[in-house]
């Protein structure tokens, strides 16, 4: 009720249906109690308003975020979607939350820290919706090769460069 009296949502429906989004998505990411929550509710709902991205999505990427060991926490997460939001053409927002929930697992296992994985994403975004995936699978076929003991061609390129696949 707090956040629609702060004319958040355009329905107290609304607000409530984010609070269940965040709740069910970033619940178990957050033992702050009720204020956290709506924290969290606030830059889910500031997100859709000022993007147009469903609350359902927002919070469902923030949770894969925090999954994929880009984001500490909730607001961290909120942030730096919010901050490549800002970033990607007008016309590539819609692509952004799918490319992150297809490799943000990779870019995280890969070592990449939030800020690196979405820059590149977003770096990768003006040259288009291609290119943002191509970006993805790039990394995700380096980890792959790099990490195949079998492949000779492969190990050999890590030795040459001080590395190993191990």
């Amino acid at each position: 009720g707090d956040l629609y009296a702060k004319n958040y949502g355009e329905s107290f429906e609304q607000v409530s249906e984010a609070t269940g989004a965040v709740l069910s998505s970033l619940g178990n990411f957050s033992d702050d109690g009720a204020g956290a929550i709506e924290a969290l509710t606030t830059k889910a709902l500031t997100l859709s308003q000022v993007f147009g991205l469903d609350v359902n999505e927002a919070a469902q990427a923030a949770n894969a975020a925090i999954r994929n060991g880009l984001a500490k926490d909730g607001p961290e997460a909120f942030d730096l979607i919010g901050a490549a939001l800002q970033r990607v053409p007008a016309q590539m927002r819609d692509e952004l939350i799918p490319v992150m929930d297809e490799y943000g697992g990779v870019l995280g296992s890969m070592g990449f820290t939030g800020a690196e994985a979405f820059g590149l994403i977003v770096n990768a975004s003006e040259s288009g919706a291609i290119s943002m995936d191509k970006a993805g699978d790039a990394i995700k076929e380096f980890g792959i090769r790099a990490t195949d003991l079998g492949d000779k061609g492969a190990q050999d390129a890590l030795e040459a460069m001080g590395l190993s696949g191990q």
